[in-house]
């Protein structure tokens, strides 16, 4: 699955990787977890299959041109949740991520950004549904950890959201690794 995602800023990653060693410790049990440096935000899902080079640059251009008048911008990073079913990938296990707050001005990039996109290659993302914008922290390992998984993120409903700033677009378009996936139940 090709993914279009905003990498998050060094003055911002700190704030997050201490978030993301918090609930690592906690939930290791019943999660594998993303590699600290592949934490990203997550924007939109482009296609079950790999697209051309040529049609990956020509996203990341559409991308770059309409978020000029978007950033920079200030999100807010909420507490750890779990998505129990992906909708564009059955077979995939449930994720386990950290939300990310919607704002109508996030809301607004996204649905011109996939208007865009849209119109070069066929999305598994919705351009009129509103993205779930979040950092993937980790899969669950099996089906049967889903009660107990739910039950630990309870402890985090009270972390406090935090604040940070992208100052520009940094983009990366990539393909969902599934390294993490092989040995889900």
């Amino acid at each position: 699955m090709s993914i279009v995602t905003i990498r998050i800023p060094v003055d911002s990653y700190q704030s997050i990787v201490k978030r993301y060693a918090k609930y690592k410790k906690e939930l290791s049990p019943f999660c594998n977890f993303v590699e600290k440096r592949r934490l990203h935000i997550s924007v939109a899902y482009l296609s079950n299959s790999k697209p051309s080079k040529q049609i990956l640059n020509l996203i990341k251009k559409v991308v770059v041109l309409n978020a000029d008048q978007f950033f920079p911008i200030k999100i807010l990073i909420g507490n750890v949740l779990m998505f129990k079913v992906n909708k564009y990938d059955s077979e995939a296990p449930p994720i386990v991520y950290i939300k990310v707050l919607n704002t109508k001005r996030l809301a607004r990039f996204y649905k011109i950004i996939m208007k865009e996109i849209s119109k070069i290659i066929p999305t598994i993302s919705d351009p009129k549904e509103v993205m779930n914008f979040h950092i993937t922290i980790g899969f669950l390992k099996s089906r049967k950890f889903i009660n107990l998984i739910i039950k630990t993120i309870q402890k985090f409903k009270k972390d406090k959201s935090i604040f940070i700033n992208l100052d520009k677009i940094q983009l990366r378009l990539s393909s969902k690794e599934r390294i993490l996936l092989k040995s889900y139940k």
